[in-house]
């Protein structure tokens, strides 16, 4: 009977062990938090679920933070709560840089003092016996295909490092025992994004009523778009109205920066109102050549033009048809511009050739005569007015022997009316590169386009060009 006893108390002191080997590994991972910070941490920072729930935990248990609210992002109440994490352990982690007050950013220093009180000092248990490992654990050589299960003698019990039903983002590893990805991800991409904008309808017909249209845009590398201060998802479409002609854009904005879509112009126009016709006039002088003996000549002048209100001169108004007389003693060139609801024009120039007794004419050919065409802007076209890059490409061709004369270039409004001057005096190359105008406003313009000349033993002139309406927008 006393030899059983004792192999009864034997037998129980060995399961005793057994218990014990096993119970302590299963509740230290059960019950105990532990997180290793690896990434820096701090406000514009990437942070990851796994880094903000490590966090919270982290700072609640320092007094910091309440862990009834989870941390999602890293705002300033975070950064104030890091500040006096850093500042309860000056001594470890601000007197070593020689700084007395936190910062509120998670570097090398505050991570080393998180790790050293919540780190995960994961040291792999080798078994003597048959061991029950703990949930999270895997039995290593023996890939067991779930937990709890039986570890024979001689194995290990070591964190799983993979979570079979749920990927881990790039460039982290998932942590059993924390129930996390860990690790530092991969940076997000960083492409600029784009963004296209359409508008439907882009024409709306009105009895003066405002009209509605509906903008649709897409994008891509974006993770919020705006327009005019509405912050708006990456896609979408919305409706605004409108009672004027206008024209729309969108910017997004992602990793990789920001962009503006394209611009989207929608026409408005009141129910009967018909873009009007540009105005056509016609010039001729009689005579077209006069021999003097010294003395100044006179020459009649007669234009007609059609859907024009009044035409003009030399700075005289006139009527929208009509002839005048002149006086010349040089060789000159006459032209007439009229103006009307679609617009002006210029006339055809004529040529007057004054000739004294006895000297040779001047060559009033065709050739001779140099004429200008506008090339781009297009009629229609849309122009972008915006910091960094140029508005436009202007060019023009111009036909005839004197391409050495210079050449002016206005801005004109739908009134016909000057609003700026482009440029002045430069090179007739048949281009040139209009700079950005923050001034400029937004609206629908044309461009005039005029190169000065002369004839030998005759005065300057000049043969002007107007552009089709266009539009310029920021």
């Amino acid at each position: 009977m006393k030899k059983l006893l004792i192999s009864l108390a034997a037998s129980l002191a060995v399961f005793a062990f057994v218990a014990q080997l096993a119970t302590p590994v299963s509740a230290q991972a059960q019950t105990s938090f532990c997180y290793t910070f690896n990434s820096n941490l701090g406000e514009g920072r990437y942070l990851s679920s796994a880094d903000a729930s490590a966090l919270t935990t982290a700072l609640s248990s320092a007094g910091f933070w309440n862990s009834a609210t989870p941390i999602t992002t890293y705002t300033d109440s975070v950064a104030s709560a890091v500040s006096g994490f850093q500042e309860k352990y000056a001594s470890q982690i601000l007197t070593p840089n020689g700084l007395s007050y936190g910062t509120g950013y998670v570097g090398a220093s505050t991570r080393a003092e998180l790790n050293t009180l919540y780190g995960c000092q994961s040291v792999p248990v080798t078994t003597t016996a048959s061991t029950q490992c703990p949930a999270g654990y895997t039995c290593t050589p023996v890939n067991q295909a779930a937990a709890p299960f039986v570890c024979p003698s001689g194995y290990t019990c070591t964190p799983a490092t993979t979570n079979p039903t749920q990927p881990c983002p790039s460039g982290q590893a998932w942590d059993a025992p924390l129930n996390a990805c860990v690790g530092t991800p991969t940076n997000p991409s960083t492409s600029i994004p784009t963004v296209s904008l359409s508008a439907s309808p882009t024409t709306i017909v009105s009895d003066e009523k405002f009209g509605t249209v509906t903008l649709s845009w897409s994008s891509t590398n974006a993770t919020s778009c705006n327009f005019e201060k509405q912050t708006l998802s990456t896609s979408g479409s919305m409706t605004v109205s409108l009672a004027q002609t206008g024209t729309y854009s969108i910017s997004c904005t992602g990793p990789g920066g920001t962009a503006s879509s394209n611009p989207a112009t929608v026409t408005f126009q009141l129910t009967g109102q018909t873009s009007s016709p540009i105005p056509t006039v016609t010039l001729s002088a009689s005579p077209t050549s006069i021999i003097s003996d010294g003395k100044p000549g006179t020459i009649t002048l007669s234009w007609s033009s059609t859907n024009a209100t009044s035409c003009g001169f030399e700075k005289q108004v006139l009527p929208a048809s009509g002839s005048m007389t002149v006086s010349l003693s040089s060789t000159a060139t006459y032209n007439i511009s009229c103006i009307g609801p679609g617009g002006s024009s210029t006339s055809n120039p004529v040529i007057v050739t004054f000739q004294l007794t006895g000297q040779s004419p001047v060559s009033t050919t065709a050739s001779n005569n140099p004429s200008i065409t506008a090339i781009y802007p297009q009629s229609g076209s849309t122009l972008n007015n915006s910091v960094g890059s140029s508005i436009a490409t202007i060019q023009w061709n111009e036909q005839g022997p004197y391409t050495n004369y210079p050449v002016n270039i206005q801005l004109l409004n739908q009134n016909n009316i000057s609003v700026r001057t482009i440029a002045q005096s430069v090179p007739n190359t048949g281009s040139y590169v209009w700079p950005y105008d923050p001034t400029l406003p937004n609206g629908t313009y044309q461009l005039q386009i005029a190169i000065n000349y002369a004839f030998p033993g005759g005065p300057t002139s000049a043969n002007t060009a107007l552009s089709g309406y266009f539009t310029v927008s920021n």
